[in-house]
């Protein structure tokens, strides 16, 4: 008997060079790939919103390595979770790059052990915010 595959057909993705794209969460474990492999694909804005910023070594390592590969990197401290702080970065920075073309949320929050409601509403609260603010 025969039997069937599927073929998968891999995207290509690639940035437009001419465009800014913000990563929220970008300093975290898994965030700070992010930016690497969008630099990989094209993009030469990106805006890195983090609640703390570029303050562990690991967040400046990544941010020199871009910029030292000609990206430009704006990295605000910003809680995604609250509109006027993402408005207030928006207005700051948005004049001086290239419009928003994309935006991924790599934000996470960890309460390990908790079951109850207001964990998820907690951990959810970064997913919620609504794209017409970008």
């Amino acid at each position: 008997p025969l039997s069937q595959k599927r073929v998968l057909e891999r995207r290509d993705w690639t940035f437009k060079r001419h465009a800014t794209y913000l990563v929220a969460g970008g300093f975290g474990g898994i965030g700070r790939s992010i930016p690497r492999w969008m630099a990989s694909k094209g993009a030469r804005y990106l805006m890195v919103l983090s609640r703390s910023g570029p303050t562990s070594l690991a967040a400046v390592e990544v941010v020199s390595e871009l910029r030292d590969r000609g990206i430009m990197v704006i990295a605000p401290t910003c809680d995604v979770s609250s509109v006027e702080s993402v408005s207030h970065v928006l207005q700051e920075h948005g004049m001086s790059l290239p419009l928003i073309k994309g935006a991924i949320n790599a934000t996470m929050a960890l309460n390990v052990g908790s079951k109850h409601m207001e964990t998820l509403y907690y951990v959810l609260i970064p997913a919620r915010m609504p794209s017409s603010i970008i």
